[in-house]
């Protein structure tokens, strides 16, 4: 998860956690009741923590290496510093961080696991590439779990005008389909890698986030995630406008600074005054091998 900050990643995570797919969880609860008990569990894009945090709080799991992955230094800092030594002793739960790109990583790595968990992240490798050599590090009735893997949708409710409202929508997936991602359509993706894999895939279903307020009014969690995501788009558009600006963008080939201008400031009057909604599509997958 590197480039994003702990207190954004702690926002996030609480919308996380409701959006969940329950289905899909439940099937992943019913294989440890059946016995399921990982030695070796990969945790990739681990950022600051989120999914060791679900399994300490809602599985017996113990005894195993914990192995978070990640590319920022500074959020496995905070992983770290963020673990109750005593919990960790008394589950006999070691954590064993290793700070290194994805890619890096698989080049590397001869270890296999029993478990392999990723959180929102796989949208930020090139899946097409990565997906053999991820799905060989699984040990022979190892699971792969991945959650909140974004899909393609992010739509600001209520519409102001459809037709820059979709072509916002569009400027802002184009910008997570840089080098080396998969951008919008992961959750698509890693979908159809799976069914043309070795694994066989237990459950899968939408973990969409849904934000809206009541009675004018975010949960602080909500407000904060909807405000970085607001950002985000701001940052989006204005390199939009620059790129304008520059002569590396032909104006009638994308929105006019005024209507983006306009577009901006209507949906943070809509935010500060809590009439503002949020959907984002999002895939939950369990698989075995």
């Amino acid at each position: 998860m590197s480039g994003f900050n702990p207190a954004y990643l702690r926002a996030k995570q609480a919308v996380d956690s409701r959006s969940r797919n329950q289905r899909v969880w439940n099937r992943f609860l019913q294989e440890l009741e059946g016995g399921f008990r990982p030695k070796t569990v990969l945790d990739l894009g681990a950022g600051s923590g989120a999914f060791l945090a679900l399994i300490l709080s809602e599985t017996g799991l113990r005894d195993f290496d914990y192995i978070p992955l990640d590319a920022d230094g500074g959020l496995l800092k905070a992983l770290m510093e963020g673990q109750q030594d005593s919990i960790l002793k008394e589950r006999n739960i070691r954590i064993q961080p290793q700070e290194a790109r994805l890619e890096t990583f698989l080049q590397q790595n001869t270890d296999r696991f029993d478990l392999i968990l990723t959180n929102a992240f796989l949208d930020l490798v090139h899946l097409k590439s990565v997906a053999d050599p991820l799905f060989g590090l699984l040990n022979p009735g190892g699971l792969f779990y991945s959650t909140l893997l974004f899909d393609g949708v992010t739509t600001f409710l209520p519409e102001l005008d459809p037709p820059v409202d979709q072509q916002v929508e569009a400027l802002y997936h184009a910008s997570m389909v840089t080098s080396g991602q998969s951008g919008y359509k992961a959750g698509r993706t890693l979908l159809a890698l799976l069914m043309n894999s070795p694994l066989t895939i237990l459950e899968a279903g939408s973990s969409d986030w849904a934000i809206v307020p009541r009675n004018g009014q975010y949960e602080s969690s909500e407000e904060a995630l909807l405000r970085s995501i607001l950002d985000f788009h701001k940052e989006v558009l204005l390199r939009e406008l620059s790129a304008i600006s520059g002569g590396s963008l032909a104006p009638e080939k994308t929105l006019s600074e005024a209507v983006i201008q306009d577009w901006l400031r209507k949906r943070n009057s809509q935010f500060d005054e809590g009439r503002l909604a949020l959907l984002t599509h999002q895939w939950d997958m369990l698989a075995i091998k």
